[in-house]
């Protein structure tokens, strides 16, 4: 028997649930030009129980989407905000595009959802303009609800500074105008007050490295990546980036290509306009692992037959074209100039599979005290703790002061890092990254290396730069076993210089070595900071390696920097090996706060 509600019934739900309201109560016009009820679709109803995760969590919806095309994010925040403004009393909402085409697009859904809403449900419209929709009595007597929805476009920096605006709907800011862009942003975030019933959604498509977009998503507190499960459905998990400002709250939440069930042919149909059988690709049986591990074949064959036919009829037979226009991860969305100094392939299959550090510390530069941090926060983290009769190598990036954001105005500072690896097998066993003075790193340094066995110590070092002040140090504290380079210095004799020289054949020498490992597999990485780094390392078109424009590449250069030291490092004799076989694989020992006695050392 199917259940007759009353009007009071329908109200309460049409109220207290947007889904429930959209399906009953708006319209959209399919690109056949039919209307049809707002039935959300699979990535609409992700991105509404993402917005509610949000409130039941207690935080302020303040999220950045970075979508794929036509996967109907736009048409969900448009819906809601509609809900929002149309049902309650006092709500104000403003959404702002990249051109005035755009717009008068998203403004005309809002148009549409009023003049086919239920005759019992339409607001009385006081105006109904280009630019604002207000719900009010057109005749100026109270009962109106005094709510509007105004639009405008990214052309001027103060646009809607003077308004109060509950719910802010930001799209394609990746391609507002640069010049206007942190302006116009700063002021809209100020006309949004800190309260519960306010929303702010940033959505947009990638358009390259940097710019405000690409600062703020990756800057974002939260990251939430949507992935499929076994069977092929939905699933989301937020975790907390622990190298973003503690007190971001940003949400920064990704939809590739690949969940939109949509997004899927028959393969059948490909093989008919192919006139080939279809037979995973090269190429493919990598996507495969990364992203469909699980799935049934015939779901991964549709969605990879989907993919072939969207590169060869509307990407122009580009690949870049489509991993631009319907990403995979985020990494690809950006796409840089330069190309990738590592199988990006591989790096996501890495760092889908990295472990988690077994435990985490604090050190105190002027004590060597290792504080054990529970919760994860602390900035070594350790994969292995020192094993007896084992040999180590440290080697470190040291930050050389500060870098601008291409949006520029912004500026951030760079990171120290130190990667430690178990001398005989090459296997990632701690990393420390981090903001430190250079000397205060060079202290916690000394007490890495001395933790673990007096490892061979070798950090990075420019004439003139801060490396050198942590080396020295490390020299003043007294520590002995560090790497030395002999340099020419006629007519006298040669000479000897701590650290290792970051020349540019030198940073070439040790990229090379690293794409050897990943190849052969001797990488050793643990570490899923590390691989994130790894995905936006580039070769510029004149040969140099470094990080996208506006990427960090510490935790790069200190692993390559490691890696290399340990095939140049002196072999340990035989009387520091275990008495087990020293290449068979370790196992992480349980976590510790119990230390060394250093006491000796100093």
């Amino acid at each position: 028997m199917v259940e007759v509600l009353d009007a009071d019934e329908i109200g309460v739900a049409w109220i207290t649930s947007y889904r429930t309201y959209a399906k009953e109560n708006l319209k959209i016009q399919k690109m056949s030009g039919d209307l049809v009820p707002l039935d959300l679709n699979a990535i609409q109803l992700t991105l509404d129980d993402i917005i509610e995760w949000i409130k039941l969590q207690g935080m302020l919806v303040r999220i950045e989407i970075l979508k794929a095309r036509r996967e109907g994010i736009t048409t969900e925040i448009a819906g809601r905000n509609y809900w929002h403004c149309s049902t309650k009393s006092n709500r104000y909402c403003f959404m702002v595009t990249h051109e005035p085409e755009a717009t008068d697009f998203i403004f005309n859904m809002h148009k549409r959802f009023l003049a086919h809403s239920d005759p019992d449900w339409k607001p009385m419209v006081k105006y109904n303009s280009k630019k604002i929709l207000e719900f009010n009595d057109p005749n100026g007597s109270p009962g109106g609800l005094d709510s509007a929805i105004r639009v405008g476009t990214a052309g001027k920096e103060n646009l809607g500074s003077s308004q109060l605006i509950h719910y802010l709907h930001l799209s394609e800011v990746a391609k507002w105008p640069e010049i206007v862009a942190e302006a116009l942003l700063t002021s809209l975030f100020q006309c949004v007050p800190n309260e519960p019933d306010t929303e702010i959604v940033i959505e947009s498509t990638a358009n390259g490295i940097g710019g405000k977009f690409y600062d703020m998503y990756w800057a974002s507190g939260t990251k939430i990546i949507v992935g499929l499960d076994e069977n092929g459905g939905i699933i989301w998990k937020p975790e907390r980036d622990i190298k973003a400002d503690k007190s971001n709250i940003w949400v920064s939440i990704f939809f590739p290509w690949f969940v939109f069930p949509d997004y899927a042919m028959a393969i059948t149909k490909w093989e008919a306009e192919a006139g080939r059988s279809f037979v995973r690709d090269e190429e493919e049986i990598k996507i495969v692992g990364i992203y469909f591990r699980g799935l049934p074949d015939t779901i991964v064959n549709q969605k990879l037959c989907w993919r072939r036919s969207t590169i060869e009829n509307q990407c122009q037979g580009s690949k870049r074209i489509f991993q631009q226009e319907y990403p995979a991860s985020p990494e690809e969305a950006f796409l840089g100039t330069g190309r990738a100094a590592f199988d990006p392939y591989q790096c996501h299959a890495l760092l889908l599979a990295a472990p988690k550090p077994i435990a985490t510390y604090e050190i105190l530069p002027h004590t060597g005290d290792f504080i054990s941090k529970q919760d994860g926060s602390g900035r070594l983290w350790v994969w292995q703790e020192p094993v007896p009769g084992r040999s180590y190598v440290l080697g470190a990036d040291t930050a050389e002061g500060i870098e601008v954001s291409s949006s520029g105005g912004e500026t951030k500072y760079d990171f120290s890092c130190f990667d430690i690896v178990d001398h005989l097998t090459g296997q990632q066993v701690a990393q420390w990254h981090g903001h430190i003075d250079p000397d205060l790193f060079g202290r916690i340094m000394f007490w890495a290396g001395r933790r673990y066995a007096e490892a061979y110590v070798g950090p990075e070092r420019n004439p003139g730069g801060h490396g050198s002040t942590a080396i020295n140090t490390l020299i003043q504290m007294g520590y002995s076993n560090i790497h030395v380079e002999t340099i020419p210095d006629p007519p006298g004799l040669p000479r000897k210089r701590y650290g290792w020289h970051a020349t540019t054949s030198a940073i070439g020498q040790a990229v090379d070595n690293m794409i050897k490992e990943m190849r052969d597999g001797s990488h050793g990485i643990k570490s899923s900071r590390t691989l994130t780094e790894f995905l936006c390392y580039k070769r510029d078109a004149k040969g140099k390696y470094g990080g996208e424009v506006g990427k960090h590449d510490d935790l790069v250069r200190s692993y390559i920097i490691t890696k290399l030291l340990r095939s140049q490092a002196p072999l340990p004799s035989m009387s520091d090996r275990p008495p087990q076989d020293p290449f068979s694989p370790l196992t992480p020992t349980a976590t510790t706060t119990s230390l060394p006695d250093l006491s000796g050392f100093m």
